[in-house]
């Protein structure tokens, strides 16, 4: 049975986003290797991955050729460092701005930039988004969570612990 996960802010090949946020790797080329064990750990070829924006810098081949190693379909939700020129198109199911996605009952609404989501907080709508680099115990705020890299342990997470998360802040039941 397939699964849907998400995540975002991978920051693939980009070496300053170890110093600015912290994260634990020596280097682009550790970091790109530990997320893609990590990726491959839990994904699945038959599953579809979001990736909620700020996917990666450097060349479109050097992204290309780190997509191709990790499994499942994926989707790209554009984000502020997301350049079409560095994108390889061919490597996404489909790759918007934005999406509404359905889950059972639910209904999310993906977005890279919280900041719409903060400015609706007093409405139903439930946002999965990216773009903070939250640590794990700030991943929740008002309607939306923070899907990144940074507040998940490095580990893309399912579309089950984004509801669970949701429940556990009593924003749906």
């Amino acid at each position: 049975m397939a699964n849907t996960f998400f995540t975002s802010d991978l920051h693939l090949n980009h070496t300053n986003i170890i110093t600015y946020c912290g994260r634990p790797f020596k280097d682009a080329d550790h970091m790109n290797e530990v997320l893609i064990q990590n990726w491959n750990n839990v994904v699945k070829a038959e599953d579809t991955v979001y990736i909620v924006g700020d996917l990666g810098f450097g060349s479109k081949q050097s992204i290309r050729k780190l997509l191709q190693r990790m499994n499942g379909m994926k989707v790209l939700i554009l984000g502020n460092h997301d350049r079409k020129s560095m994108i390889p198109k061919e490597q996404f199911v489909c790759i918007e701005p934005i999406m509404t996605i359905r889950h059972r009952d639910y209904v999310f609404i993906v977005q890279h930039d919280p900041a719409i989501a903060a400015s609706n907080h007093l409405n139903d709508s439930l946002y999965i988004c990216g773009h903070l680099h939250s640590d794990p115990e700030h991943r929740m705020y008002r309607n939306w969570i923070d899907v990144g890299i940074d507040a998940n342990n490095f580990i893309p997470i399912s579309i089950e612990q984004v509801i669970e998360y949701f429940k556990e802040a009593n924003l749906i039941k």
